[in-house]
């Protein structure tokens, strides 16, 4: 879900974005937080949850200028915490897709119309 968020905002929106998971950020992207870089986390209320839930704590206490879309009370963007475990992932990736389209829309660009790039892929 992360990948596909990380291409989906540098394709509409011209966002320089990557994607790691809570383990990964740990090591070497943690780094960038003391430089003031916003991380978006997304999350759903599956079995990854509880430790998505410490890690975000941990990110918040050492300072980080987080955003986050899932489940949690104080979510910038709240998906539903009832869903099924195998069908919240689905609410997130859902609720990512408008945000994405809104910073699109709020930088000015059209996110159906990105520049350079064919909403079509050619396979020959």
């Amino acid at each position: 879900m992360a990948q596909e968020a990380a291409l989906k905002l540098k394709e509409t929106s011209g966002v320089h974005a990557e994607a790691y998971s809570a383990a990964e950020f740990s090591h070497g992207p943690r780094r960038l937080i003391v430089s003031g870089l916003p991380v978006l986390g997304l999350s759903a209320a599956d079995a990854a949850w509880p430790a998505t839930q410490a890690a975000y704590a941990e990110l918040l206490g050492q300072g980080a200028d987080l955003r986050t879309i899932g489940p949690a009370l104080g979510s910038t963007l709240t998906t539903p915490a009832g869903a099924h475990p195998l069908l919240a992932p689905a609410c997130t990736a859902l609720a990512f897709y408008l945000f994405a389209a809104h910073v699109a829309l709020e930088r000015g660009l059209d996110p159906d119309r990105p520049p350079l790039l064919s909403k079509v892929t050619r396979t020959r």
